[in-house]
């Protein structure tokens, strides 16, 4: 799970506060693609050393990072992100990937009013994408308990999916 506000050399995507618009930052094509660039690498280089079963997670910023990951997966756990985003850049993601989001409509960070926060399934019409909701204003990660279970009962499996 890469968390950008902890890794050394890392700016901050944004301040630690809520602003009303969203987060322009979020948004760069630019810069989502070097940190996808870079998860890409840390998903090969697990690979490389015998892993067999990777599962990827983003909130925030992260989410918007995971959502498009080209690599094959077990599985993809966006939280705190939308898919509110008319750039295809963001997306295209690797159609074997099961992609599980988590996400409240009254999440203050997203910065959109409840009603247009978007889950992934609503606006790509894919059959791999799970939405799970909440109505908490918080833009904690798994702040549900349904959430975490669902996550728990995904690690858990044993069978091929």
């Amino acid at each position: 799970m890469m968390d950008f506000l902890k890794v050394k050399g890392r700016e901050p995507s944004c301040e630690p506060y809520p602003k009303p618009d969203g987060w322009p930052e979020t948004s760069n094509p630019s810069r989502i693609k070097a940190r996808r660039m870079e998860l890409e690498s840390q998903v090969q280089w697990l690979k490389d050393e015998g892993f067999k079963k990777i599962y990827v997670s983003g909130h925030s910023e992260g989410g918007r990072v995971v959502q498009g990951l080209k690599a094959e997966v077990a599985g993809v756990f966006i939280h705190g992100m939308d898919c509110k985003s008319s750039r295809a850049e963001f997306w295209d993601p690797n159609p074997k990937n099961r992609i599980m989001v988590f996400v409240s409509s009254k999440d203050p960070w997203l910065g959109y009013p409840s009603y247009a926060v978007r889950g992934c399934r609503s606006l790509f019409n894919r059959s791999y994408v799970e939405d799970y909701w909440s109505s908490h204003p918080t833009h904690s990660p798994l702040v549900e308990q349904e959430w975490r279970d669902v996550i728990s009962r995904v690690l858990k499996r044993t069978e091929p999916q």
